[in-house]
C-alpha cells in the first residue's frame, strides 16, 4: 500500500494520503488547513527487509555442506557480514569445526574430545 506526499497550495504544508490500493485514485485533503487543492510531491522511497535478508549468502562459498572445514570458513564469512556482532559461541562453534576437519584429516576417531586438539 502506497503512502502518497502532498503540499497545500493555500498553507504549503505536507500532507501524507495511505491508498489502499494502486487503482484508487486519492482525493488528497490537506492535514492542516482542509484545503483540497494539493500539488503531488516525489517522495523518498522506503524498502524494509527482514533480518533473514541481511544473511550472507551461502552460494559460492563451497560444494559440500557435511564438510566442518567449509562450515567454518562460511561462518567465519558471516561473522565478517554481521560485523562481529556475534555471541561468545560463535568462534567456540568455528574451533570446534575447524578440530573436526583437523582431526578427519589426521586419522583421530570422532570419540576425541576437542579439547584434545586445542
Amino acid at each position: 500500500m502506497p503512502i502518497y506526499e502532498y503540499r497545500c497550495k493555500a498553507c504549503r504544508r505536507r500532507s501524507s494520503v495511505l491508498v489502499r490500493t494502486f487503482s484508487e485514485e486519492p482525493a488528497p485533503k490537506c492535514d492542516h488547513c482542509g484545503g483540497q487543492d494539493m500539488s503531488k510531491l516525489i517522495s523518498r522511497v522506503a524498502i524494509h527487509k527482514s533480518w533473514g535478508d541481511s544473511l550472507p549468502d551461502t552460494t559460492g562459498l563451497g560444494g559440500d555442506d557435511g564438510d566442518p572445514r567449509e562450515m567454518a570458513a562460511y561462518l567465519r564469512h558471516m561473522r565478517r557480514e554481521l560485523s562481529g556482532a556475534v555471541g561468545p559461541d560463535f568462534d567456540h562453534t568455528i574451533d570446534e569445526l575447524e578440530a573436526e576437519a583437523f582431526a578427519e584429516e589426521h586419522g583421530f576417531s570422532s570419540d576425541d574430545s576437542y579439547d584434545d586438539f586445542e
